[in-house]
């Protein structure tokens, strides 16, 4: 899907997950995205961390890298759009202490740089109960990730949000602009590219 931006997000084949950068970050793109948020499960993950009781003792005796839907493309990605300014940030449905420790392991001492406490949102941060989907889907962790992390009303338009469902905040959005979604309706399935 074409945005105005000039980014385009697109389901890729089944059997292989990506998230490609290419070019570099450029001017442009830093002034026209200022986030770009994700779901956790079926997006971040291939898996469903919360489905399964995936619980934070077990993640590291696992094969944790595996579970995510393309590990060195997502951490590349994370990397270089918080190097250049825009911020990244997670609104699930599912444990803060589990996507957390998927991405500590996976950040590890980049972890505070990247994925801030103020970055990640579940229903528990707005008096709700994690693994429950909130009443307005996730229009409120969104608004919340957006105050978190500094964004003024006027930059809601300058955020990517990625979700393996089909868009959580299709139920309206709250006034204020526009906010871009792609649906990544297959697990893991989510290619991000940035033309030259």
């Amino acid at each position: 899907m074409a945005t105005e931006e000039g980014y385009e997000s697109a389901v890729t084949a089944p059997e292989k997950a990506k998230v490609v950068l290419d070019p570099a970050i450029t001017p442009e793109l830093r002034e026209s995205l200022k986030a770009v948020i994700f779901d956790f499960d079926l997006t971040i993950l291939q898996i469903h961390s919360f489905g399964e009781g995936i619980v934070p003792e077990a993640i590291a005796v696992r094969h944790w890298e595996a579970d995510f839907a393309s590990y060195d493309e997502f951490t590349k990605l994370c990397r270089e759009l918080v190097d250049n300014g825009i911020h990244v940030g997670v609104a699930s449905f599912g444990r803060k202490a589990v996507i957390k420790t998927y991405l500590e392991l996976a950040f590890q001492e980049d972890m505070a740089k990247i994925f801030p406490d103020k970055a990640i949102c579940t229903p528990a941060d707005l008096g709700g109960e994690d693994g429950t989907p909130l009443p307005d889907g996730k229009n409120s962790q969104l608004a919340w990730l957006e105050t978190k992390l500094g964004l003024k009303p006027e930059e809601r338009s300058k955020v990517l949000f990625f979700d393996g469902e089909p868009c959580s905040f299709a139920r309206g959005r709250a006034p204020g602009g526009p906010l871009q979604c792609s649906d990544t309706p297959a697990a893991g399935r989510l290619q991000m590219v940035v033309p030259g």
